[in-house]
């Protein structure tokens, strides 16, 4: 039996990671991606822009291989609270995100 520290386990389930018994790997999967992708299908402005695509009427946006919606090399993200919530959250809680002339990178390196 394998026990993780709560530290740890805090982190995954932030990460939306689970373990499954038996294995020997782990599946790491892009679930904001995967959100991203459901949602821009239920946006009408995003829909709209992906049939006027294909008329030619949208210069600089395209859809890859997988049906995401891009504007040059961004993701076109939905009108979706959720997601939005989840982008700002990961921008400004992230260890390693930083505001000009703030200290909190060294302050969550150095503790």
């Amino acid at each position: 039996m394998t026990f993780i520290s709560a530290e740890l386990h805090v982190e995954i389930e932030y990460l939306n990671l689970g373990f499954v018994n038996n294995t020997m790997g782990l599946d790491i999967e892009p679930t904001l991606e995967q959100e991203i992708c459901k949602g821009q299908l239920e946006d009408e402005k995003l829909n709209e822009i992906a049939e006027n695509i294909v008329l030619g009427k949208s210069p600089g946006f395209r859809i890859d291989e997988d049906g995401m919606l891009w504007f040059k090399k961004r993701i076109c993200v939905p009108a979706v609270k959720t997601i939005h919530d989840t982008i700002l959250r990961e921008a400004h809680d992230s260890a390693y995100s930083i505001h000009p002339r703030s200290t909190k990178m060294y302050l969550d390196l150095k503790g």
